[in-house]
């Protein structure tokens, strides 16, 4: 989901990576981390090989630190084929897997996240949501597998009824957490809307805009408005929400600031 928060950024202030819109007080950053560990080279035999470090939280989880709102959410990558089908992929310490099922690095790799989160999370300042998986609509349950998305121009009547084991393993790992972290749960309203998919390139993983990803930041508005109300600060409009809260299949961050609450002014590299 990159595609939609870069072209969301680049409409609201011709930048595809981080913003300052000058309506609002505020700061919005893109941080790209799609399995929000870190990634490696290590030597296979003769060869150097490409591995993901779950035991080790993304370098660049500096850009997280001090923001008002942060908003994290991962799984989309976490496939077979994006993991070498978990063959000497997985790595922990300097020993590399020699096959470690996704299940299981997910989970590893979510405890390395929940710690990272616990430690570098000041929870009188931030806010931590975790946004659940964005349901896709491939026949064959995995990317390039048979669309089923085309042609569709209307919601599905029901869902598949197969839980979401990814999404269980994030609720589980949650909930151990001390760091208390809102779940934005946006699987099952999703998985209804088939008709959502960008229809000219066929593609039945990535979601339209305007589209259902409004309805999301309709969820994360509805959360900020409970959290604002309970501090007694105004909560940002309906508007500015829509144009700030920006989700993706990826991290990203946003930082409400006022003149009492600094900007947080890193940027990604």
């Amino acid at each position: 989901m990159s595609f939609h928060i870069s072209v969301l950024l680049f409409i609201i202030c011709d930048v595809v990576d981080h913003c300052f819109p000058q309506d609002y007080k505020c700061k919005v950053e893109f941080s790209p981390s799609v399995f929000l560990v870190d990634k490696s080279m290590k030597i296979v035999g003769k060869k150097q090989v490409p591995t993901l470090r779950i035991d080790s939280i993304d370098r660049i989880s500096y850009h997280w630190r001090g923001a008002d709102i942060v908003i994290f959410d991962t799984e989309h990558w976490w496939t077979d084929e994006k993991t070498n089908a978990g063959v000497n992929f997985y790595q922990e310490g300097d020993q590399i897997h020699p096959y470690l099922d996704v299940y299981t690095a997910l989970r590893k790799g979510m405890m390395t996240w929940a710690s990272w989160v616990d430690k570098h999370t000041d929870p009188r300042k931030t806010q931590v949501f975790f946004r659940t998986s964005s349901p896709t609509h491939f026949s064959g349950g995995e990317w390039k597998s048979r669309r089923s998305c085309i042609g569709a121009t209307e919601p599905l009547l029901r869902d598949s009824g197969i839980a979401n084991e990814k999404d269980r393993i994030a609720v589980e790992v949650i909930k151990q957490m001390k760091t208390s972290v809102t779940l934005l749960n946006i699987t099952s309203m999703s998985e209804y809307r088939i008709d959502t998919h960008p229809s000219g390139i066929l593609d039945c993983s990535h979601r339209c805009l305007p589209g259902l990803p409004d309805i999301w930041n309709e969820l994360l508005y509805h959360h900020l408005q409970s959290s604002f109300s309970k501090v007694q600060v105004q909560p940002p409009s309906s508007k500015e929400l829509k144009n700030l809260a920006i989700f993706s299949e990826r991290d990203c961050w946003l930082s409400f600031n006022d003149s009492s609450s600094p900007s947080y002014s890193s940027s990604p590299s």
